[in-house]
């Protein structure tokens, strides 16, 4: 759903503004700009770049200490770094470009233990034509995730009472709850994001009070520990986040230099507001049908959460 015009085998130049909608003190907005490169598969090219050899190196876990005073930034070794455990939904059905930016960013941490999760391990059929072949099953899945990702994915899955549960189970426990694309409003509807704020594509963000959240515009939105995005390059934006969370402000520096996370928008339509209204209207039209259609499962979805 995030990626409804830019195709996982193209380079999509977007010029992007991002927002972090931060919990304290209410509903604050700061905005970022940033310049990013989604080539290939959002890191195709940075793929290659991070598998340098001694890439480890660059990323290190580390104690900031009193810039001010002078202090030193202490780092240890990557070997040393703490197991990070991480799941990606790959379901029958996902868009693989919702997840890839965040599953190589993450890939290359030292520590991360990373899952690509569903039911069983047989391979599954990515969006559009993209076979892929799951790490991890539920049950084997680990208990205790400092990130559960999902991205958008068929709308079967939205109703489905075993990734429901599984979704529901670990994403209690999980030290960050993250969705992009619809892959948020499938977070809801395992009951993850009542009663926080959150985005999904600019297509479907009336259908989050179906799930109890409050929409909030931005490129990426954060509300204690749920992260939501709506573009195609929100992946590695939220990814890029969550390494400045668990690794510090200068692994994601590097992260996103490695990348080179940098785009020049071909146009600068990426967003309703850049396209103005005859191009927004026509692109909803191509997918209305869809989101008639998710909408009509979200009802239902709403209907078992009770949400008002």
């Amino acid at each position: 759903m995030a990626t409804l015009a830019v195709a996982l085998t193209s380079v999509g130049w977007l010029n992007i503004r991002m927002t972090v909608d931060r919990p304290s003190g209410g509903a604050d907005s700061t905005p970022h700009k940033r310049r990013a490169v989604l080539a290939g598969a959002i890191g195709a090219a940075g793929v290659a770049a991070l598998g340098w050899s001694g890439y480890e190196s660059m990323y290190k876990a580390e104690t900031h200490g009193d810039t001010d005073s002078g202090g030193d930034v202490q780092a240890a070794d990557p070997a040393d770094a703490p197991g990070v455990e991480i799941a990606l939904l790959v379901s029958p059905g996902y868009w693989p470009v919702d997840i890839i930016g965040a599953h190589t960013a993450f890939g290359l941490m030292p520590g991360v233990k990373l899952h690509l999760v569903w039911k069983n391990t047989d391979e599954v059929m990515g969006f559009p034509t993209f076979p892929t072949r799951p790490t991890t099953t539920y049950d084997d899945c680990p208990p205790d995730l400092a990130v559960l990702y999902a991205g958008a994915t068929a709308r079967a899955t939205f109703e489905d009472a075993q990734t429901l549960e599984f979704l529901a189970d670990r994403g209690s426990r999980a030290r960050w709850v993250a969705g992009s694309c619809t892959g948020s409003l499938l977070l809801g509807a395992a009951g993850l994001f009542k009663g926080y704020r959150a985005t999904t594509n600019f297509q479907a963000v009336h259908l989050l009070p179906y799930v109890g959240a409050t929409y909030c515009p931005g490129n990426v939105v954060e509300d204690r520990n749920r992260i939501t995005a709506g573009p195609a390059t929100g992946s590695f934006e939220i990814a890029s986040r969550l390494i400045q969370d668990i690794y510090g402000d200068e692994a994601a520096r590097e992260a996103i230099l490695q990348a080179e996370y940098a785009p020049s928008p071909l146009f600068n339509v990426g967003t309703p507001e850049l396209a103005g209204p005859e191009l927004t209207s026509r692109t909803r039209a191509r997918t209305a049908p869809a989101i008639q259609a998710l909408h009509e499962v979200m009802k239902r979805v709403g209907a078992r959460l009770q949400v008002p």
